[in-house]
């Protein structure tokens, strides 16, 4: 028997294949664009990374890290699209090394191919690298393009990629020379690329009579007249492919296609057809603008021009904000939120999200079409986790199987114990205050400062937007908090520390409108160390900030940015990719001497002038024992108020004497009593040692933060410790105002989640969120 293949066939067997919107944009109002995946049973392919892909994937149980994962395509190489490709890249670093014992020797290192706008896909990775050591285990390599529309960057038997640019022709300053690299102000002056996906061809069915009728066993001759091979059976007979074989079908035809603003829906359509070509084939246009784009009149003319030769079946997918409702993308973590709410709906408020299930998808109650372009053909709603099924081919169209119910926060509030209830309603009556000739307890209250007692609501207020460790998970995000000032002629707001997602978590505590004005307002952002779980997420912010105030028809302010020294060689390769508008300030400059000299820095210049106004009076750092440049942070109001951020640490001196009588000290507890040894070695603190640093320094209240992401449920601590302490949860508002009553709440939370039957589930089965 042998086997010939001069017309051997390209066709592939792909199994099943689909497209599928993963909305990270859903409750965001757009500011991060949705990712789209690509799926066959050999390969994934990925577009866009932008902040929360992550903890999507983690939420959503999607191994996209994995090997199967071939390349990410950015359509734009900005803050929306890749503020989440660092994060995953350092993840899949670290675990692959834990996998490895903790060493590179021996460890073949992945390689994670970016491809997309060569000028920004270049400076991106220069940016990457800054925060890559030699003793990473995954390396990003830049596959950038610059060439002609209709040239294809991949073909690897599966899928032929062929990216096409818009915005390409203006104006921009070259790399090199004298010549002063061009950086972008915003998406309007951006290259921005779409890519037209083509599968390759489906094998033709097997006739299996005919096969018989031939003469060809069983066995691998059959496979190879699939994939179009002529075989010569042992009697010498010659069996070409078309005898048994069907015509193959050509594989399906898909466009990931990003228009971004007005600028690049003009150009696109004024190249009209020339932008894809002949489009008969399409099977499916995913469209990535946002929804104030799309709903434009400009856009649907556009999409006729461009697309209009397409076949009736072709569908059009619109992933924005609007077509998916704008339900939380993140569920466990609103679901949390809810049930936190009915113990106290100040301390854990949920005024930003949907009272009520949006309508059945892409169609109103009226029967007129939802949430998505009237003028265009056979448009339909992208909502989180659609899928549109490609191969088989006879089960082509939507799926909207696996995109999540969702649940009014009602009915998770009406799921609350009445016990829990009860201690929540007791935590709010007066408690008389303890006996002169009680014995001092470890931990006893304190009385309440009499600065204290003057706040107002309102006048301080601070807000976890993180409270995990290491890297976004399902019921915590990374590092992060705002803080903003009113009353008494105070006004604006500052940020310590800002992991990946900070700004969306913005949204989700206060509104889009809101946090506009809010940024607009921001007097500076602080950062406590270069561990990415403290930081990433800050370009996004800075650029979503500039933008704003661009809006305007106003030049963007410079803002203070104060953080470790090798978060600036950062900043100024991300600064090539986009402008930031910031002055960096390095924290060794702003310590308890610093602000004490009688000769005054240029730094703290700035910086005093920068809080002016406002309610917070110096910002001090306090080295800590984490890693080289790590501080903590000693804030002190005009009013008389202090707080004390600890950062990452483990215990020491230094934080206990910059906590002394402090009205709050928010303190990192990343892992439990018992893992000691884990945090010595991981230079954290456990739960014990954080809430004693708050005992030994005479904390008036001491919150705990920065827990390990194996652990949803709040720690286990002595109940001595729990009169003056509390457990942090994303989107938490303290007011401080309301410190002297935050503890009390503690056993009604304690309660909430011994009820969870969710959490509980999952501890029993020990997953590791």
């Amino acid at each position: 028997m042998s086997r010939a293949k001069p017309n051997a066939s390209a066709a592939k067997r792909h199994g099943n294949a689909h497209v599928q919107i993963l909305g990270l944009n859903a409750d965001v109002a757009d500011t991060t664009c949705a990712s789209v995946l690509l799926f066959t049973d050999q390969r994934r392919y990925v577009f866009n990374v932008g902040e929360g892909f992550q903890r999507f994937c983690v939420e959503r149980r999607l191994r996209l890290a994995s090997a199967k994962t071939n390349a990410i395509f950015l359509t734009r190489v900005d803050s929306s699209t890749v503020g989440g490709l660092i994060g995953m890249l350092l993840t899949m670093s670290d675990a692959a090394l834990a996998s490895h014992g903790g060493s590179v020797d021996g460890l073949e290192r992945r390689i994670v191919d970016v491809r997309g706008p060569r000028n920004g896909v270049d400076r991106l990775g220069r940016a990457a690298r800054t925060l890559f050591g030699n003793g990473r285990a995954v390396a990003l390599e830049e596959n950038g393009f610059d060439g002609i529309d209709g040239e294809a960057i991949v073909d690897d038997g599966t899928v032929t990629v062929r990216p096409v640019l818009l915005g390409r022709n203006r104006e921009r300053a070259e790399d090199g020379g004298d010549t002063k690299r061009a950086r972008t102000e915003s998406a309007s002056a951006s290259e921005v690329a779409s890519y037209d996906v083509k599968l390759a061809s489906i094998p033709g069915k097997f006739d299996m009579a005919a096969a018989v009728k031939l003469g060809v066993p069983n066995g691998p001759m059959r496979g190879a007249l699939v994939r179009g091979e002529t075989v010569t059976l042992e009697d010498g007979t010659v069996v070409a492919p078309n005898m048994c074989v069907g015509l193959e079908q050509p594989g399906p035809r898909v466009v990931i296609f990003d228009a971004p603003t007005l600028e690049h829906v003009r150009e696109a359509l004024s190249r009209g057809t020339s932008l894809f070509g002949n489009v008969d084939d399409m099977s499916v246009v995913v469209h990535l603008a946002s929804a104030s784009v799309v709903s434009t009149s400009e856009y649907v003319d556009m999409v006729k021009s461009v697309f209009g030769g397409a076949r009736e079946q072709c569908a059009h997918v619109f992933a924005n904000s609007k077509a998916m409702d704008e339900v939380p993308v993140f569920m466990s973590s609103a679901r949390i939120q809810a049930r936190l709410n009915a113990v106290h709906s100040g301390i854990f408020p949920d005024e930003n999200v949907p009272r009520s299930p949006p309508p059945s998808p892409s169609r109103a109650k009226d029967g007129k079409r939802d949430k998505v372009p009237s003028g265009v053909a056979n448009a339909i709603a992208g909502r989180n986790l659609f899928k549109f099924t490609l191969i088989p081919t006879k089960n082509a169209g939507s799926d909207w199987s696996g995109v999540p119910k969702y649940v009014p926060t009602a009915v998770y509030k009406g799921d609350v114990e009445a016990k829990t209830r009860e201690l929540a309603s007791a935590a709010m009556k007066p408690t008389p205050p303890p006996s002169p000739s009680s014995a001092p307890r470890p931990g006893a209250d304190l009385p309440v400062p009499e600065y204290l007692q003057k706040l107002k609501l309102g006048d301080v207020e601070l807000v976890f937007l993180g409270t995990g460790s290491a890297m976004p998970a399902k019921y915590r995000n990374v590092s992060g908090f705002f803080m903003q000032f009113g009353g008494d002629g105070f006004d604006g707001n500052i940020m310590l520390d800002t992991g990946e997602g900070s700004l969306a978590q913005m949204i989700r505590r206060f509104g889009v409108e809101s946090v506009n004005e809010k940024l607009k307002h921001m007097r500076m952002v602080w950062i406590s160390h270069i561990h990415a779980d403290h930081h990433v997420g800050l370009p996004h912010i800075l650029t979503y900030r500039a933008e704003l105030f661009r809006r305007d028809g106003v030049e963007p302010p410079t803002i203070p940015v104060v953080g470790p020294r090798s978060l600036r060689r950062f900043l100024d390769f991300y600064g090539d990719l986009e402008r930031l508008h910031c002055d960096f300030i390095d924290l060794a400059e702003t310590t308890s001497d610093k602000w004490a000299s009688e000769t005054m820095s240029p730094q703290i210049a700035r910086l005093r002038a920068a809080l002016s106004g406002s309610d917070l009076d110096e910002i001090v750092a306090v080295p800590v024992n984490h890693c080289a440049h790590a501080y903590g942070a000693r804030l002190a109001g005009r009013r008389g108020w202090s707080m004390v951020y600890s950062g990452d640490t483990r215990p020491c001196q230094s934080l206990v004497n910059a906590s002394r009588d402090v009205t709050l000290l928010v303190h990192e507890a990343t892992f439990e009593n018992g893992m000691e040894e884990e945090a010595v070695k991981k230079r954290h603190s456990t739960t014990k040692e954080a809430v004693q640093t708050g005992i030994d320094a005479r904390a008036y209240r001491t919150i705990l933060t920065h827990f390990s992401q194996r652990y949803p449920k709040i720690p286990i601590f002595d109940a001595s410790y729990t009169e003056r302490t509390f457990v942090a949860f994303d989107l938490m508002s303290v007011d401080f105002s309301e410190l002297p009553k935050l503890p009390k709440l503690l056993p009604a939370v304690r309660s909430l989640f011994d009820d969870d039957d969710e959490i509980a589930k999952e501890a029993a089965l020990g997953e590791d969120e």
